[in-house]
């Protein structure tokens, strides 16, 4: 498989004054058409850092709680019976889900797996025991499996925030996570079931 990418030269100047490939050049490039010479000062491909590292309290912090702020809308749409908008919370649910699979993985102690951009490879980095559960995050359109979904990926993202949490000596917002579950399950109950 090969990727070809259009880049314009704001980007490809940036690079170049940086010294420094963006996360999808930094795997390897090969120009194919360059008229006007710009793609000639691009740094080369050495050898490939990880990119990601485990988060700092604060980020962690902030990535907890923009998940269940998400989370917490998910039902509400689908009680109202709108589905495309609670698709865009739960787009929004999955970045910070697959931020937080990508810490999970960088904060194993003593190991150090090639984490790529946007999950791609995500079978050889994510923990596999984790990974299969993966699918189960993807719902339909329709309530039963989005809310399906939801539950599904509320589990995966505890789960690995917690082991993230305690493989960096973070404290889980569990007063967070408690309020935001029940009230999911009011509503779920209240206007769902």
């Amino acid at each position: 498989k090969v990727d070809y990418t259009l880049a314009g030269p704001q980007r490809i100047t940036e690079m170049c004054d940086s010294g420094k490939l963006d996360d999808v050049l930094i795997r390897g490039y090969k120009v194919l058409i360059d008229k006007t010479g710009v793609t000639d000062r691009l740094p080369p491909v050495l050898d490939i850092p990880n990119l990601y590292s485990a988060p700092t309290a604060d980020a962690y912090q902030e990535a907890v709680e923009i998940f269940w702020f998400e989370a917490s809308h998910i039902p509400k749409y689908l009680a109202r019976g709108d589905l495309w908008t609670a698709k865009l919370r739960d787009e929004t649910l999955k970045k910070y889900c697959l931020k937080m699979m990508m810490w999970h993985a960088m904060s194993k102690p003593g190991q150090t797996p090639d984490v790529w951009h946007n999950g791609q490879r995500m079978a050889a980095w994510f923990d596999p025991d984790l990974y299969i559960q993966v699918p189960d995050i993807f719902g339909g359109f329709d309530v039963t499996s989005a809310l399906a979904a939801l539950h599904a990926q509320i589990d995966l993202f505890r789960k690995i925030a917690l082991d993230v949490a305690a493989n960096n000596g973070f404290d889980y917002p569990q007063a967070i996570d408690d309020e935001i579950s029940m009230m999911i399950e009011k509503i779920i109950t209240d206007h769902l079931t």
